[in-house]
């Protein structure tokens, strides 16, 4: 097996919003966050040596404030179903985890913890695989027409996010502010030079495929792993350092 991480090219992650895996699995999250007013959601996994995806079925939340980090976060994803998909979990990575908010804000707004849910996938690769991954986390809300907006962001590579003041700080703009249109979050979350962001739309009248203009939103999200390399011992945890850059 070749020790060389398959490139995540664009058009991989406009090809994953089409599959019938992944928009069956949005579409029954939609579904029961409108009904029940709880959230839910789904991840999908990558292979590093390939360009397969696995999609997980949904987990459903009891409450309107469903801690996903807590309830489903698990390195080794076992806390999530692939039912009959046979992952080879030892060479997957998590490429995208999507959940739903309760449409309590008419817009997509991430909260503090789901700020943080980027930052504790990559430190937990970092420090226990030692690979470099910059998950695409996806906040959705589920309309009255049964439209699907969806906020998009992603930990640039470049920087680090351990410094928790500047989440915190960006979690309480966002929570001064009453967003009116969903630009607005992305205008947030690009402005503190932390993450991409990017917002779309996805009718059910489409079957939940995205518009031409969104694919070309989502070919920004396309970032391969890096493996990282110990540099030096800590007494605490190790540090690394880049072996090479995804460009």
């Amino acid at each position: 097996m070749s020790d060389v991480f398959t490139k995540v090219r664009e058009d991989d992650v406009t090809k994953l919003f089409r599959s019938m895996p992944f928009r069956g699995s949005l579409r029954q999250a939609a579904a029961f966050t409108k009904q029940t007013g709880y959230e839910s959601g789904f991840r999908v996994v990558r292979d590093l040596y390939c360009d397969t995806y696995y999609v997980s079925e949904v987990v459903e939340g009891i409450t309107d404030g469903f801690n996903f980090e807590e309830k489903v976060f698990d390195g080794n994803f076992d806390n999530f179903e692939f039912e009959g998909q046979n992952v080879p979990f030892d060479r997957c990575y998590q490429f995208l985890r999507l959940h739903f908010h309760p449409e309590i804000t008419k817009y997509p707004v991430p909260s503090y913890d789901d700020l943080l849910t980027c930052e504790a996938d990559i430190e937990n690769w970092k420090t226990q695989e030692r690979i470099a991954v910059c998950p695409i986390i996806t906040i959705s809300h589920i309309l009255n027409d049964d439209t699907i907006i969806s906020l998009l962001y992603q930990k640039k590579c470049r920087r680090r996010i351990g410094q928790l003041q500047a989440l915190k700080e960006l979690d309480s703009d966002l929570n001064k502010i009453v967003i009116t249109n969903p630009s607005e979050a992305v205008d947030y979350l690009e402005e503190s030079g932390l993450f991409h962001a990017d917002t779309i739309t996805l009718e059910k009248r489409r079957g939940y495929r995205p518009n031409d203009e969104d694919y070309h939103k989502l070919k920004r999200f396309a970032r391969t792993p890096r493996r990282q390399a110990a540099t030096s011992d800590s007494i605490h945890q190790p540090l690394y350092m880049e072996l090479y850059s995804d460009g």
